[in-house]
């Protein structure tokens, strides 16, 4: 009963946090949130807290504001513990906000001068690590994907292990989802991430079958299909990379991070 009141929690997060839904989410999530404050209520033996009664209202939130991730401020939480070390290190208390502000500008400066083996282009929003050249037939698996690339064969691309574009890492061995049109969303584990030019990468990606939703795991068992294919980042239509498990059993699980 303890791991379906984590279940619970957990699909109101996916929900929660999802930046689109259709029509009827919110009346959804109305009754997952009653669902949940029932069985807390049976497994706790205490009574509800007022974070509780907040919760109750978001899906009338969501349906009036729409994506309640749009409203939320976890993004500016990150600052707090830095912002929170530097006040603790400071022997002066006068006007103590203008110098937490100057340490964190003097960190960015300091960041955005010594990049190190890193290339910053701040117009398409990438920051590269780990920059190589190499010919696109020297690649690994190359035959496998060959015929979904558009770089001939005897082309020189920058490859990387890893790429942050517009605030999200991504890194070989994660996973996309690249289609929802069918009953389970297809994934697509990344392989390779090139570019001929060096600031518009595209990813070579391993496609996922979904075999089925394990409800117990709030996973999907996948399996590897062979196909290949190749997407630039604007065609994903998830931003959100995920990461592939694999059970004791030699099975292979994604879980996802928001609500398709």
């Amino acid at each position: 009963m303890y791991w379906k009141l984590y279940l619970l929690v957990r699909e109101i997060l996916l929900i929660v946090s999802c930046p689109y839904f259709s029509s009827g989410t919110d009346i959804y999530l109305g009754v997952l949130v009653q669902e949940h404050h029932e069985l807390y209520l049976q497994l706790m033996n205490k009574p509800l807290k007022p974070r509780h009664h907040n919760l109750s209202h978001y899906g009338i939130c969501m349906k009036r504001n729409g994506p309640l991730v749009k409203v939320d401020t976890m993004t500016s939480e990150r600052k707090h513990r830095l912002s929170k070390l530097y006040a603790r290190a400071m022997n002066s208390r006068v006007n103590l906000p203008l110098s937490v502000a100057i340490k964190n500008q003097l960190l960015l400066s300091d960041h955005l001068l010594h990049v190190g083996d890193r290339v910053l282009d701040p117009e398409a929003g990438i920051d590269l690590v780990f920059l190589r050249k190499v010919l696109v037939r020297n690649l690994e698996s190359f035959e496998r994907f060959v015929n979904v690339i558009p770089f001939d064969a005897d082309l020189s691309v920058s490859t990387v292990r890893s790429v942050t574009i517009c605030g999200t890492k991504y890194c070989v061995g994660m996973v996309i989802v690249v289609n929802i049109a069918e009953l389970y969303p297809t994934f697509a584990k990344i392989v390779h991430i090139m570019s001929d030019n060096g600031s518009h990468f595209g990813f070579v990606l391993n496609v996922k079958h979904s075999v089925m939703y394990h409800d117990h795991f709030g996973a999907f068992e996948v399996e590897d299909t062979g196909v290949f294919m190749y997407l630039s980042h604007q065609d994903f239509i998830s931003y959100l990379p995920l990461w592939e498990r694999l059970s004791v059993d030699g099975k292979k699980f994604i879980s996802l991070r928001v609500s398709l």
